[in-house]
């Protein structure tokens, strides 16, 4: 009876063992298939970005027009603009610009720059595009 007891004991043991190994091999090859996911959307968006160029064509009131000049696409997160080398704070509409379409940069703050001609640059982590404009007094942009 006492070896009885030890077998069933001894079964009931290993079938706990084994149904946790299971559950934790089910949870971590998910857990381990979500990071490969995440890293390679990551990977084709980091391309994306670096396979694009930026064009400034044209300006109207306070908005520049930008041409995506590369293949790749250029999103508001991944830009910085900057006026007389002081970071902006700005609007991309639409905030993806694909491969050779064209988009506008609308900045938030124009009343805190002067008038009269200014330095306008925009960059990605794969290319900086530099114009100058001019602003005049009812806050309206031109570029020269």
């Amino acid at each position: 009876m006492k070896a009885a007891v030890t077998l069933v004991t001894l079964v009931i043991i290993f079938a706990i063992t084994v149904v946790i190994g299971l559950l934790m091999w089910l949870y971590l090859t998910g857990y381990f298939t979500q990071v490969k996911k995440a890293g390679e959307v990551g990977t084709e968006r980091s391309l994306e970005v670096l396979s694009s160029c930026i064009k400034i064509e044209e300006a109207f009131q306070n908005k520049f027009f930008v041409r995506n000049c590369g293949n790749g696409v250029i999103t508001d997160d991944s830009l910085n603009v900057y006026v007389d080398d002081e970071l902006m704070n700005f609007d991309l509409d639409p905030v993806s610009i694909d491969g050779g379409k064209t988009g506008s940069i609308t900045l938030n703050d124009v009343s805190s720059i002067s008038v009269g001609q200014h330095s306008l640059r925009i960059t990605n982590p794969n290319t900086e595009a530099l114009t100058y404009f001019e602003m005049d007094e009812t806050l309206k942009f031109r570029i020269i």
